[in-house]
């Protein structure tokens, strides 16, 4: 959404805080949400301004997606509610910096962590601009950029009135995603549209795919990031290093906020998806193998492995 927003103000040769103060005088409402689940009273003014159909300006929110929950706007702790079931984004974003360059729009999937790669180009996505190293569209205005709809990154380089981010995105280099890896991402697109996937030879919906699928790979963030082994990949040194340098009191929430690096997130979910497409046997040997890394405690891997996923009972018959 703030992407189309950013786009009809181009068209219109309309600077984007006066067009969106114009918006929310209009329509009485705010941009809360706005990538998510806008007012119907904001979408309701788009719509009549743009001549398009409310029902298409609400496939460009998160909304349209079966597996992102339900966000009551006009609830008083909606927001707090929305973070706590996490793994979307209500502003920040991922980007195909092909994509960008080439004017495209912002796709609204870039926001979910399944999503690690650019089909199209056949790239691996970025969460941060390599200039200012902020992580995408970290505006104060629900992700919306000053400078509206350009290649320019847009993040302010510190608060009050201060010049933005002019690294263009469209001349970052490409990280090429492996096959395997564009293989796996087909299967997510087509889940996030709802088709069947099958998990062990058997049908389920897109959403529980999905759904099992961030539950293996939440719990092999965990798993890699206390385990004191050595000779592990790449993708686990990162997750250790971001591991680090989250919150120390209560450890990184990784079924909240998942790891920022994309190479991270595609190589775990290459995992889950081998996982979950192979017979019960080799998926149930595969994640014991991760498990095994888990240094030993009072509570046995069991315990704790289902103690460190976001829904165990999604995969329980997994956890030998």
């Amino acid at each position: 959404m703030d992407s189309y927003i950013e786009r009809v103000a181009a068209a219109n040769a309309l600077a984007i805080t006066p067009f969106t103060r114009h918006l929310k005088r209009l329509s009485g409402s705010t941009l809360r949400f706005l990538n998510a689940a806008p007012s119907p009273e904001l979408v309701a003014t788009l719509a009549r301004l743009t001549d398009t159909p409310e029902s298409a300006l609400h496939e460009l929110t998160l909304s349209r997606y079966e597996v992102v929950p339900k966000i009551h706007n006009h609830h008083r702790y909606a927001a707090r509610a929305a973070s706590a079931k996490g793994w979307f984004s209500l502003i920040r974003t991922q980007a195909c910096p092909a994509c960008v360059g080439e004017g495209q729009p912002w796709a609204s999937y870039w926001r979910l962590p399944w999503v690690t790669a650019c089909l199209k180009h056949g790239c691996l996505l970025i969460t941060r601009c390599p200039g200012c190293r902020v992580k995408l569209r970290s505006t104060r205005l629900q992700g919306l950029r000053a400078g509206g709809f350009t290649p320019l990154c847009g993040n302010p380089r510190a608060t009050g009135r201060v010049p933005q981010c002019e690294d263009d995105l469209g001349t970052t280099a490409l990280t090429l995603a492996g096959q395997p890896v564009l293989v796996q991402q087909q299967v997510v697109l087509a889940a996030l549209r709802g088709s069947t996937v099958f998990c062990h030879g058997e049908p389920v919906t897109g959403t529980e795919y999905l759904r099992r699928a961030r539950s293996i790979a939440v719990l092999l963030f965990h798993t890699v990031a206390i385990s004191t082994a050595t000779g592990l990949p790449a993708w686990a040194q990162q997750v250790r290093a971001e591991a680090q340098a989250r919150t120390k009191e209560r450890g990184p929430r990784w079924g909240v906020s998942a790891p920022d690096c994309p190479q991270s997130r595609a190589a775990v979910f290459l995992i889950a998806h081998q996982i979950l497409t192979g017979s019960v046997g080799a998926g149930r040997g595969s994640l014991d193998a991760w498990l095994d890394l888990v240094p030993p405690s009072n509570e046995g891997t069991r315990a704790w492995a289902e103690d460190h996923t976001t829904t165990p009972d999604a995969i329980s018959y997994l956890i030998g």
